[in-house]
């Protein structure tokens, strides 16, 4: 007999899908070209404004656009026809505004009536580069000018009010997360004295961590960056007179030289860490990156020293934090999501999820991203809240418009409703997948923090 009900997974999409955006028209900088701050293609730099409202208009979020990086001359001029490396498409198309941006009270409540502004990210550096000679291949010219695109987009901000800015919060995703921590004291340099100002950073805590090969892959990768783009000028100075400066774009190395106040969003589990620091496409191990990635997907497929390597480069992760200001006014909130970004969608930011949330304490109440960011501040509130007991990646999200590999994760054999699903029952369920595996001694000890959370 037919049952007027939906299925679990019908449920799940639809409350995805009436996530509300707002479109804004981007603003094309078309006077930023004779400063040389353009994307990599020369094209000028862009970002989308929503005002704010009311008393709230005068305060400002500025969320930089993550997409990862080009390291290679050769990688830059391949994005220079892409979005990733010009703004010729942005001309034409506008900017949904989602999640943190968002103008809804109810999805976004500490920031929903803020002037948000969304920078689009066409440099391949993250907002650092800045190298006064383009390199030509195939006819094209290609530049590197991070830097300059971020000052020029600032100036921009200023003259639209934001030189009365009353607070200001610099953030941003991914590659974005990496340029507001880089380009944090910065942005609170050109602001007044007298405004309130702070920067959070999304999935841009990248670990110098090691990978399945033994080796630092990642760490070779940011140093082609910082060479091709000329970025060591514009990396933190407390960081390149201690050590070479293709290790200061790693966050580990220089956020405890940050002055201003700093937020860090990450899941230890992040997808893009697993993926590109743990598992790296190696072309001289292709067999063993091969024999890993089934694992890497779904921790069900793992073999016991694989489980060993996943919980390894979790303790790796670990032991980055303390690399991190101790100071009251910085905050931090580390979940297990299989996720990456979780500002930037709806579910993980303010969603009806408990997944994603964690505790201070066993019996205290649950705290997702969107209210530890907004308390923290709006409220000066201390969030220290960082899960070191979940030992596999929880399912937090699915987007069913860009498949990521956590989607594996939402999608075998369980009936997933986001809305009523609790974290108990998704830890129950991915301890019941993991192999049964004895004992061993981790490579990286993961030590015991004392501002932990659940």
């Amino acid at each position: 007999m037919a049952s007027g009900r939906l299925a679990p997974w019908v449920v799940f999409i639809l409350s995805v899908l009436q996530t509300e955006s707002v479109d804004v028209t981007n603003t094309i900088l078309k006077n930023a070209v004779e400063k040389g701050a353009v994307c990599l293609d020369g094209t000028p730099p862009a970002y989308a404004l929503h005002e704010g409202k009311g008393d709230a208009a005068n305060n400002w979020v500025i969320y930089l656009e993550g997409g990862g990086w080009c390291a290679t001359e050769a990688e830059c001029l391949f994005r220079t026809t892409k979005d990733a490396g010009s703004s010729k498409r942005w001309q034409k198309e506008r900017s949904s505004l989602i999640a943190m941006l968002s103008d809804n009270q109810k999805e976004n409540p500490y920031f929903y009536n803020w002037t948000r502004v969304y920078v689009r990210y066409c440099d391949g550096s993250s907002y650092v580069g800045d190298r006064e000679k383009p390199f030509v291949g195939n006819n094209t010219s290609v530049y590197f000018r991070g830097a300059r695109v971020f000052n020029a987009i600032m100036e921009d901000l200023l003259e639209q009010g934001m030189k009365s800015a009353s607070k200001a919060l610099l953030t941003g995703c991914s590659a974005g997360g990496l340029g507001a921590l880089l380009q944090c004291d910065n942005f609170r340099s050109i602001l007044p004295s007298s405004a309130k100002v702070k920067c959070a950073a999304d999935a841009g805590f990248f670990i110098d961590g090691t990978d399945i090969y033994g080796g630092h892959l990642h760490r070779e990768h940011f140093a082609q960056i910082v060479q091709t783009h000329e970025s060591q000028k514009n990396l933190p100075k407390s960081c390149t007179s201690k050590m070479d400066a293709s290790l200061c774009m790693l966050p580990q190395n220089f956020v405890a030289d940050i002055q201003t106040p700093l937020f860090v969003v990450n899941s230890v589990y992040d997808t893009w860490q697993i993926d590109n620091i743990l598992m790296p496409m190696n072309k001289n191990e292709l067999a063993a990156h091969d024999q890993f990635v089934p694992c890497g997907h779904d921790i069900e497929n793992c073999t016991c020293d694989q489980v060993t390597l996943w919980r390894g480069f979790q303790a790796q992760f670990y032991q980055a934090l303390p690399h991190f200001n101790s100071s009251s006014s910085n905050g931090m909130f580390i979940n297990a999501c299989a996720s990456h970004c979780q500002t930037q969608k709806q579910e993980t930011w303010f969603g009806d999820s408990n997944i994603s949330k964690l505790r201070d304490t066993t019996s205290g109440p649950l705290q997702g991203v969107g209210e530890a960011v907004g308390e923290w501040f709006v409220n000066d509130a201390t969030v220290r809240k960082v899960d070191h007991r979940t030992q596999s990646p929880l399912v937090c999200e699915y987007n069913p418009e860009e498949p990521h590999w956590n989607n594996y994760y939402t999608f075998r054999g369980t009936n997933l409703i986001i809305s009523t699903y609790t974290m108990a029952d998704e830890i129950k369920r991915k301890l019941n997948l993991v192999p049964q595996c004895p004992a061993k001694v981790l490579h990286f000890k993961a030590p015991t923090l004392c501002f932990g959370a659940f």
